[in-house]
């Protein structure tokens, strides 16, 4: 071989592999691509997860909708009822179990009055609380707890015809509950400061739905503000 040919496969060799500069430019770029796009998929997630809890809330006052339709215009049991020994299967909204002489027992979905409205056992739970443990619930129940909402215990039974203040778009219905309080579906925002509180998880705040259907955003201490305010209440009679 001549010495102009071994040059050129000597230039072609070479051509074939990288330097360990190159190779450490392009791990750094690598590096700084993923630390600029992990934070945005991660935001996305979060934001996704948040839009489906919503939608969530969309379902299940569409529901409520429905059943008070069929129902003379009334709102269905929303808490459960209290039994002894033979654990009692009520049909409140969600299917809640309780009894006096254990901690609280499961939520069956499909004996809900609810059920036959919304079929469908994931939009009962956010799907961040898939997760996260009820510390509320008996420990057999902590770790599949399957609701996260909780209804306005203030409206069990109501007609909706029957409310004075008409003020749908600000009347709670529904309200994602935080997953260390949450042990039925049932909101006693009225009289407890502690027992029945707003989740946090997303943004700091989280979801909650009206009687009008719409369902929206708000700041942990919105909510709490408004929970203080009473605007919740059918019976309300501010601005």
């Amino acid at each position: 071989m001549d010495t102009g040919g071994w040059l050129i496969l000597k230039m072609r060799t070479k051509k074939l592999g990288f330097t360990l500069i190159e190779l450490l430019v392009v791990i750094a770029i690598i590096a700084i691509l993923a630390a600029i796009l992990f934070p945005v998929f991660a935001a996305a997630k979060k934001r996704a997860t948040m839009v489906a809890c919503m939608s969530n809330l969309k379902q299940l006052s569409q529901g409520f909708s429905q059943y008070s339709d069929d129902n003379n215009g009334r709102m269905p049991k929303l808490g459960p009822v209290w039994g002894r020994g033979t654990p009692i299967y009520t049909q409140d909204w969600c299917g809640c179990q309780y009894h006096v002489e254990c901690a609280n027992g499961p939520v069956l979905l499909e004996k809900g009055s609810l059920w036959p409205y919304v079929k469908n056992r994931g939009v009962y739970l956010c799907p961040i609380d898939a997760r996260i443990k009820a510390p509320q619930m008996e420990l057999l129940y902590q770790r599949n707890y399957p609701l996260s909402y909780s209804a306005n215990a203030e409206l069990e039974y109501v007609a909706r015809d029957s409310i004075s203040n008409r003020r749908f778009s600000r009347v709670m219905l529904l309200i994602h509950e935080g997953r260390n309080t949450i042990n039925d579906g049932y909101f006693v925002w009225y009289n407890s400061t502690d027992k029945d509180m707003p989740a946090t998880v997303h943004y700091d705040g989280s979801t909650i739905a009206f009687l009008d259907g719409h369902a929206q955003w708000l700041s942990y201490v919105e909510l709490c503000k408004r929970r203080e305010s009473r605007e919740w209440s059918i019976y309300y009679t501010g601005n």
